[in-house]
């Protein structure tokens, strides 16, 4: 991005991607810390469903990890 920046033609229009492009990197964080209190609230009303969420989510990780040993990958498009 800098690289870009500074091969535009001005100063301005360079300034000028650096400060979107930095804004454009803020957004999620800036989104995350005002949505905070709500997603802990949520966090706290799935609470007791916690475990059985992480064990669910887990599944698909360790198969993902399996597959290559196991050869899936190499059958995958006959699956399709």
């Amino acid at each position: 991005m800098l690289v870009l920046a500074v091969r535009t033609q001005s100063e301005t229009a360079g300034g000028a991607l650096l400060l979107t492009y930095a804004a454009g990197l803020a957004l999620p964080f800036l989104a995350l810390a005002l949505g905070l209190d709500r997603a802990l609230a949520a966090v706290c009303r799935l609470a007791p469903w916690l475990p059985w969420i992480s064990q669910g989510a887990g599944v698909p990780l360790v198969a993902l990890g399996l597959a290559p040993f196991l050869g899936w990958y190499a059958r995958r498009p006959a699956l399709l």
